[in-house]
């Protein structure tokens, strides 16, 4: 005779354990393996992050060159 699986092992010794039959083990299995696969969460905050690490230099270089086109206007003013 064969020895039970472990989860029918279980069953027998802790009695409070439910049963669950071989093809509903093996969906809920694929389905968890899949879950834990998803990186589509993953993939949807890392273009979120370089977004707005694209957001930040852009402001930043923005921010340097309104100044530097400011004071060459300003120079430009002055001298007409």
């Amino acid at each position: 005779m064969r020895s039970p699986q472990p989860l029918q092992a279980l069953e027998t010794k802790s009695g409070h354990v439910a049963r669950v039959n071989g093809l509903r083990r093996t969906l809920m299995f694929a389905a968890l393996t899949k879950l834990l696969n998803n990186e589509d969460g993953a993939t949807a905050i890392e273009y979120g992050l370089i977004a707005a690490l694209i957001a930040v230099a852009a402001v930043t270089v923005l921010g340097t060159v309104g100044t530097n086109l400011t004071s060459t206007f300003s120079t430009v003013a002055t001298k007409l």
